[in-house]
């Protein structure tokens, strides 16, 4: 394997560091990196994993919180709650601290159906910037492009049942209702199914009931654990 490439399972791997075995062409890597290419995480987090994540040293106390919740990935018969990462500044660690917990689940996932003798899914998590997906929105209704705005209901269909979903930025008090209702579809199909979300937010998770409704966001906060983020901006910071 190329110095360049970093395996997410050679933690787990008894191979891992043995030239013979250790190579590109491993299937269980091509497998694994496959369903870290579908999830679209974004190009700089796709390696960042809690261990080497550069918000942990500046979020002790969260990362120390998140040690029980990686376990529950892994072991049968337990909901894994949803995670909503808070804090007023941006360039905290909140979508850092997201991709690391989606890069986890998509790793401890992969090698948990390994060792049940079960399916792979071909899909195992997605990241979803509300930002970038609301500009897709904004655009394909201003130019009634009908083929990009079935693209966004076919991304609803997704995230609303993939086993793990990053919500990124999900305060939208600025969007149109259609907008906003697709949103809130996504995440009440979610809670209804059970299915795990790490948000991360500038909104404390009180805001959500304004952002959506009363009902949503009582069944929102439940199963879902708030971590709030310590100090300012961290971006353009070298390590």
């Amino acid at each position: 394997m190329t110095n360049e490439t970093i395996c997410p399972l050679a933690n787990s791997c008894k191979y891992a560091g043995q030239a013979e075995h250790c190579t590109d062409n491993c299937s269980a890597f091509i497998t694994v990196m496959d369903r870290i290419e579908i999830a679209d995480i974004p190009l700089e987090y796709r390696d960042i994993t809690i261990e080497n994540s550069p918000a942990k040293d500046d979020q002790q106390e969260i990362y120390k919180a998140l040690e029980a919740y990686l376990r529950s990935f892994e072991v049968e018969g337990v909901r894994v709650k949803s995670v909503y990462l808070f804090s007023r500044s941006p360039g905290t660690g909140k979508t850092t601290t997201a991709c690391a917990l989606l890069n986890e689940f998509i790793r401890r996932r992969f090698i948990y159906h390994i060792k049940q003798g079960e399916r792979i899914p071909p899909v195992l998590g997605l990241f979803l910037d509300i930002n970038a997906w609301q500009t897709r929105y904004n655009l394909a209704t201003m130019t009634d492009d009908e083929d990009e705005i079935q693209t966004i209901k076919n991304d609803i269909i997704r995230c609303s049942s993939v086993p793990m979903l990053v919500i990124d930025d999900i305060g939208i008090r600025s969007a149109t209702e259609a907008f906003r209702s697709y949103v809130h579809a996504i995440v009440n199909n979610r809670l209804t199914n059970h299915l795990p979300t790490i948000y991360t937010s500038n909104l404390p998770l009180s805001d959500m009931e304004t952002v959506f409704d009363p009902r949503l966001y009582d069944r929102l906060r439940d199963q879902c654990m708030e971590l709030t983020f310590k100090g300012g901006s961290k971006r353009g910071v070298r390590r």
